[in-house]
């Protein structure tokens, strides 16, 4: 991306494509991490009210998906603040897609614990949120380093 605001440069040095390609993979390995531990969970009955935690997952990530496309499309807004979220773009809008897919397919099914196809659902809604949620604490580094 290149950015057409002068404020950009430090832009460019906070969040590099190097810094960018770091957030991806700890985001990939955070939302793993948290997947694998909601399906044991899920699996072994331990963790009750998981449609309630994918409508949740759900609503949160299409207001983040409507609040994304407003900042990013707004043409007033120039400066570091602009520049960094539209160079961190594509990996929020994996994460967020990703959990509304994954949260329709799991609400639209039944959840019940010890069955395979569920608990891939869970597993799914969970990586997807946390590689969310992960991305956007990277964005707020970028904004605020």
């Amino acid at each position: 991306m290149v950015c057409q605001y002068d404020s950009c440069s430090s832009c460019r040095d906070k969040c590099s494509g190097f810094r960018t390609g770091i957030m991806v993979l700890v985001s990939i390995l955070g939302g793993a991490v948290f997947a694998a531990v909601g399906v044991l969970l899920f699996i072994n009955g331990l963790l009750s009210g998981v449609s309630l935690a994918a409508w949740t997952a759900l609503a949160a990530a299409l207001v983040y998906l409507f609040v994304l496309i407003y900042k990013s499309s707004s043409e007033n807004e120039e400066g570091i603040a602009s520049c960094c979220i539209k160079k961190q773009l594509a990996p929020l809008f994996i994460g967020i897609f990703g959990t509304i897919f994954s949260a329709v397919l799991a609400v639209s099914s039944s959840l019940v614990a010890g069955t395979v196809y569920p608990a891939v659902l869970v597993g799914l809604v969970f990586f997807f949120f946390a590689y969310t949620i992960i991305s956007t604490l990277f964005l707020i580094m970028c904004l605020t380093d």
